[in-house]
């Protein structure tokens, strides 16, 4: 990245259906309705408070990209392209190099947990809880090193859109 810091915004997926037989496989499980709708206004706040994003990647898992989906509407981006590199247990260092190389103002990812705050403790030492819905705002120095700015939990975003 050569001395440039990326804005990374790591985002868990809003809160989903859980596991039925209807389903089938975890991967099919969409977000609630209720779930959408907090998402949705969690993400029209973070619209007011990140700096600019031109990318979102999100896992190939259908919570996710629906919430990826929400965020890229929110944000007036373009739909996030879905990436095996944050399928559920996704590797740290090939993600790193991917989001170092796409270049851009800044970037957005949108995945599961435990995998999210794995990353965001690699990167940058932090440990932190990615609950539903919770957004955390890093600065990507280089490939596996990061500087952590803001944790956003869904419940506070949900009351900062009220206002």
């Amino acid at each position: 990245m050569s001395g440039r810091r990326l804005p990374l915004l790591v985002m868990r997926h809003g809160p989903a259906e859980a596991l039925t037989a209807k389903h089938g496989r975890d991967a099919d499980r969409r977000l609630t309705p209720q779930g959408r709708a907090r998402t949705e206004r969690a993400c029209a706040a973070l619209s007011r408070l990140l700096p600019p994003l031109e990318r979102i990647y999100t896992s190939p898992y259908l919570r996710a990209s629906e919430t990826a989906e929400l965020l890229a509407a929110a944000l007036e981006v373009p739909a996030p392209p879905v990436t095996p590199l944050l399928a559920p247990g996704f590797e740290r260092a090939r993600l790193a190099q991917m989001l170092a190389e796409g270049g851009g103002s800044g970037v957005a990812i949108v995945a599961h947990e435990p995998d999210l705050s794995e990353f965001i403790a690699w990167l940058s030492g932090a440990r932190v809880e990615m609950g539903k819905g919770t957004s955390c705002l890093t600065e990507l120095a280089e490939p596996g090193t990061a500087q952590l700015f803001a944790i956003y939990p869904l419940t506070a975003l949900d009351k900062l859109d009220d206002d």
